[in-house]
């Protein structure tokens, strides 16, 4: 069951996904400290996570933020994305590089 999103529908095609997001439905507006919670805020970030597992657009959330984040620093890794805090994206995406490097060199 899809919630109606808060983003105008003129969101631009590579994030389309919003639309169906849980996280821009009306149930979870002003909620920011789920998405941003502060450090050391764990009840918050768990809630946040759970409400990652049951939404049917975490796969495209989670891959636009390691897209967005690339390799960059911390400093842009901020709040919970596709079910992942920014720490874990950064390992996801150092795990991706690390793979694919061996692939290339294996090739």
């Amino acid at each position: 069951m899809s919630q109606p999103a808060r983003y105008p529908q003129t969101i631009e095609p590579a994030r389309a996904w919003l639309t169906e997001a849980l996280c821009a439905s009306p149930l979870y507006e002003g909620r920011r400290d789920l998405w941003f919670p502060t450090t050391g805020d764990k009840s918050s970030a768990r809630e946040a996570k759970q409400v990652c597992v049951a939404c049917p657009a975490r796969l495209a959330c989670l891959t636009d933020a390691l897209r967005e984040e690339g390799g960059r620093g911390h400093e842009s890794r901020f709040g919970i994305r596709g079910g992942l805090s920014g720490k874990a994206r950064r390992n996801l995406y150092d795990r991706n590089r690390a793979r694919q490097a061996r692939q290339e060199a294996a090739a």
